[in-house]
């Protein structure tokens, strides 16, 4: 199966994680360093979007996303979320080393995408 590009008018790049403060240097430091983080984010987003998109439908678990880019779990699960209008779990389960089941996450296609809109 062809992968379609990806439809950017789904992300919207503005969105900026400010951590909550009643200070407002606290907030405006937060948001520079959101603003600086950017380039480095929207990489991280891209690198892990391709090899989940590679994976085809068995996906990818965290532990396997963290295997492959060496980023730390934490920031998997925030890539994730920025992605999460073109990711859907698989029907894959991967185990973790502990033995526990893992989701695995795999691109949503074209036709699950048009579903959503309408």
């Amino acid at each position: 199966m062809r992968q379609q590009p990806l439809d950017w008018t789904a992300v919207e790049p503005s969105l900026l994680v400010v951590a909550p403060s009643r200070h407002a240097a606290a907030r405006e430091t937060s948001a520079l360093a959101a603003v600086a983080n950017t380039k480095a984010r929207s990489g991280d987003n891209a690198r892990v979007f391709a090899l989940i998109t590679a994976s085809g439908e068995s996906g990818m678990s965290d532990y396997e996303i963290q295997c492959a880019t060496g980023l730390g779990r934490a920031s998997i699960c925030l890539r994730r979320f920025d992605l999460r209008a073109f990711l859907t779990p698989a029907d894959r389960r991967a185990t973790s080393l502990s033995g526990r089941a893992m989701t695995t996450w795999r691109r949503r296609t074209e036709i699950e995408m048009e579903a959503d809109r309408g």
